[in-house]
């Protein structure tokens, strides 16, 4: 199973994000409000900039089609409000976006971690994923690479068994396969960014550990923050 979960941003999504003037944006923006028509920011291209982009965009053009069915004053004023808060949403998320290129780009010259190499196995309730890194070794002033397998046994679930009890065997499986589906995402999602924590609060990938078996809290059957944080042995 390859990765579906990205911390990092594409070569696509980078070029997309700085095309964007911030001051343009913003005048395009009010002068979207004013026409009652989104279309004046289609070429600022947010489509290719990323699911938070996407979602800013579509709430802002829902806001402008809402505006425009409005005949009354206070109705309209109304929804005029409502469509600048989603214009200034959709700058905010710009700027929070531009930071992220700068940050993400500082980061690669200490550590890279390659999202699109994760690699995911599953052999009935074991799920193991394995995740490639390489990292800026300060004594040698060289790059190095290395990696790290995550691995989780999920546990049975007594409560989906219960409630799949008398349905068609072909549904009965489909449901568990749904479960063991959502377990490996989870686990790909969680050991990225714990991976991720620990290279960025200086720590080495030579301490990086080849396996780890994720820890669970006493009584939980699902992963949470702490999990796969492998510096806490």
């Amino acid at each position: 199973m390859r990765n579906e979960m990205k911390i990092n941003l594409t070569n696509r999504e980078v070029e997309a994000i700085e095309a964007i003037v911030e001051s343009d944006l913003k005048e395009a923006i009010d002068g979207a409000i004013d026409d009652e028509a989104s279309n004046r920011l289609r070429k600022f291209n947010l489509g290719a900039c990323g699911e938070l982009l996407i979602s800013q965009e579509g709430r802002f053009e829902s806001d402008i089609s809402y505006m425009r069915q409005w005949k009354s004053t206070s109705k309209k004023a109304e929804a005029r409000l409502r469509a600048e808060r989603s214009g200034r949403n959709v700058r905010y998320a710009v700027a929070d976006m531009k930071r992220r290129v700068v940050d993400e780009a500082r980061q690669k010259t200490k550590f890279f971690i390659d999202d699109c190499a994760v690699i995911t196995w599953r052999n009935d309730e074991n799920i193991r994923t394995k995740i490639s890194f390489d990292w800026l070794d300060i004594s040698s002033g060289e790059r190095k690479r290395g990696d790290i397998t995550f691995l989780w046994r999920v546990e049975e679930d007594i409560q989906l068994k219960m409630l799949t009890r008398g349905k068609p065997r072909r549904a009965r499986e489909k449901a568990e396969e749904d479960r063991l589906d959502e377990a490996c995402r989870s686990l790909q999602f969680h050991a990225l960014l714990s991976l991720r924590e620990f290279l960025a609060e200086g720590g080495s990938g030579d301490e990086v550990p080849k396996h780890f078996k994720v820890n669970l809290s006493p009584g939980a059957k699902h992963l949470n923050n702490y999990s796969c944080n492998f510096w806490l042995e």
